[in-house]
């Protein structure tokens, strides 16, 4: 492709525009120094008597300066790109094995293990949890308090009321409570663990796939354990 500056100092009668070299990989078109000797030639060429407008100078200089600007602005973001992805991957490597918080209702029981989560629940008074299987059927149920913070954590350790130890599996979070004598419902917050991790690509966050739960972006985490 033809590069509109060289073209217009072509036209120049009497102006020999110095080579450039395509010997190289180059593509051909102008880079700093050869629109700098470029220019140089131009204005050694130029009649004395009938000098070239000085516009046209700054305007082919303003070009390329914009040019050279952008190219050099997309090279920056790209390289910001990549230590980003870098980083990205090295803090993905780190939560795999770990548990995190997120906003959910259900959790995944492992045998000899147990459920950890928490609400909030600021100025709710009389809170109750309550667990179901898989079938939707209530096996366990458990008043809390809340901390200083307004914030009441439990921990379920797999038994249902009488003791009886409940397989392994997916189980279901409800809670409510009451405010000002109005029973209200209250959104729960279980803890699971990360199975692996997958990168953003095209802009995209990077999510986790939680041990029974799925994916989720990474931006949900509450809180890393």
């Amino acid at each position: 492709m033809t590069d509109p500056i060289q073209s217009s100092l072509s036209a120049i009668p009497g102006l020999s525009l110095p080579s450039v070299d395509k010997s190289k990989g180059s593509s051909g078109e102008l880079g700093q120094s050869e629109f700098l000797r470029l220019m140089t030639a131009q204005l050694e060429a130029q009649d004395p008597f009938k000098p070239q407008d000085s516009g046209e100078f700054l305007s082919q200089l303003a070009q390329f300066g914009t040019v050279d600007g952008i190219q050099a602005l997309q090279d920056s973001f790209s390289s910001m790109t990549t230590s980003l992805q870098s980083l990205q991957a090295l803090q993905a490597s780190t939560l795999v094995g770990r548990s995190v918080l997120v906003e959910s209702d259900l959790a995944s029981l492992t045998a000899g293990s147990s459920v950890e989560g928490s609400i909030d629940a600021k100025g709710i008074n009389n809170i109750l949890l309550s667990v179901s299987n898989s079938a939707g059927a209530q096996v366990f149920q458990q008043p809390l308090t809340t901390d200083a913070n307004g914030v009441a954590n439990f921990e379920w350790n797999g038994q249902a009321a009488d003791g009886e130890l409940q397989p392994a599996g997916i189980y279901r979070f409800a809670a409510q409570g009451t405010r000002d004598g109005q029973a209200v419902a209250l959104d729960t917050r279980t803890v699971a663990a990360v199975a692996s991790v997958t990168l953003g690509s095209g802009g995209s966050a990077m999510s986790l796939n939680l041990a029974g739960l799925g994916s989720i972006n990474a931006d949900a985490i509450l809180e890393i354990r």
